[in-house]
């Protein structure tokens, strides 16, 4: 925490994205101390229930706290539209690039690359949004950018676990799966997770409007997050992530009627913690290795993922807009919807939890932090220097 609060304001000095520069720290610190020869005990392994079962919680549930429920309920046709059909689609894209460009079907069989796809497809503006508000685009498509942020991360992770679950549980793996035992499991989990964070969201919203005091409403929330997302999970397994997520757009609305400032302030608070974590971590696993030997992966991954989001945003987005209740976009809007569409801590935590059982984790998670650095070093410096010289 004092590391990143040392380094907030050298990046808005430098003008970087304030991950980049926890991800800078973490990976020469992590250097620094092994070169030394000193060993902390920390590895890997040690980080997934932490990203898993602490983090990826507060992601999806902050973003869902302090989103504008209202704008979101206008706007939620589109959102959805963008959230799901053309995830979906990115997804596909990305994973066939990834597959063919790797080109190696024994040490990253195709479902491997629908993984990192997964992983990768997930979108995260917060890191543009104060620049896309500095120069007036209208709110409307910041509520569309962010929506669709939360709602593609939530079926990005049900995705992620459905797909390990079944990849991992079966002896045949380069058999393959069901498609649609698949979409079946996937639907189960999705839905039934949906409910759970829907009932709880209710109960916690009934109870938000008998508590006066802010200190109750902020621990209640805080208790809603973890509490519907261990419910799902231990449900049958059902998702964790959609239940925090519904619960929190229903608490959001809550929040959003009343005077709850410090329920913001908290949440914000908290996320800045779990994303210092995140983009430290990634820092702290990063190796020198990761260069020399998975450079070509993390640069098929950069291009798999650009092209995976702008060919359905170009090709497919212009169909689908004739579906009654969808607003029609401009190309400027298009052009917005590509470059804000960054990858940030959600696309790192999942990169964080790949299991070292599934065939090709290694490239996978060179994919999927070849994305994010690309994203923190390139592609947001250069988005903002675009969009303000129009």
């Amino acid at each position: 925490v004092l590391l990143a609060l040392a380094l907030e304001p050298l990046a808005r000095r430098l003008k970087l994205p304030f991950a980049a520069l926890l991800v800078l720290a973490g990976f020469i610190g992590s250097e620094l101390i092994t070169g030394a020869g000193v060993d902390l005990g920390l590895r890997w392994h040690h980080f997934r229930d932490l990203v898993l079962y602490v983090l990826v919680p507060i992601f999806v549930f902050a973003s869902a706290l302090t989103l504008d429920a209202r704008a979101l309920a206008r706007q939620l046709p589109t959102i959805l539209l963008l959230a799901i059909p053309v995830f979906l689609i990115s997804t596909a894209i990305t994973a066939a690039l990834l597959y063919l460009g790797i080109g190696n079907a024994a040490g990253f069989p195709f479902l491997t690359a629908l993984v990192a796809a997964t992983i990768v497809a997930a979108t995260d503006p917060s890191a543009v949004i104060q620049i896309l508000q500095a120069h007036k685009v209208s709110p409307a498509l910041i509520t569309k950018l962010e929506g669709e942020s939360l709602f593609n991360d939530g079926l990005a992770i049900v995705l992620y676990n459905v797909l390990l679950s079944g990849m991992l549980a079966t002896t045949a793996f380069d058999a393959g799966m069901s498609v649609a035992a698949v979409a079946l499991e996937f639907l189960r989990v999705f839905l039934g997770g949906a409910l759970v964070g829907a009932l709880m969201g209710g109960i916690a919203y009934l109870a938000f409007r008998l508590y006066t005091q802010d200190s109750l409403r902020a621990a209640l929330t805080v208790a809603v997050a973890y509490l519907s997302f261990s419910t799902a999970e231990g449900l049958g397994g059902m998702s964790g992530v959609m239940a925090a997520l519904v619960s929190g757009v229903i608490l959001g609305i809550a929040v959003s009627r009343s005077d709850a400032a410090f329920v913001k302030t908290l949440w914000s608070f908290i996320a800045f913690i779990a994303a210092g974590i995140a983009f430290l971590l990634v820092g702290v696993t990063i190796t020198t290795s990761l260069f020399t030997h998975g450079w070509l992966a993390m640069a098929i991954g950069v291009f798999a993922a650009f092209l995976g989001r702008a060919v359905p945003i170009y090709a497919a987005l212009p169909v689908l807009e004739h579906l009654p209740g969808v607003e029609r976009m401009s190309w400027y809007e298009r052009r917005i919807l590509i470059g804000a569409g960054q990858r940030g801590a959600v696309t790192a935590a999942l990169a964080l939890s790949l299991p070292t059982t599934l065939p090709g984790w290694w490239t996978a998670q060179a994919i999927g932090y070849g994305v994010v650095l690309f994203t923190l070093f390139v592609q947001g410096p250069l988005f903002a220097i675009v969009l303000k010289r129009g």
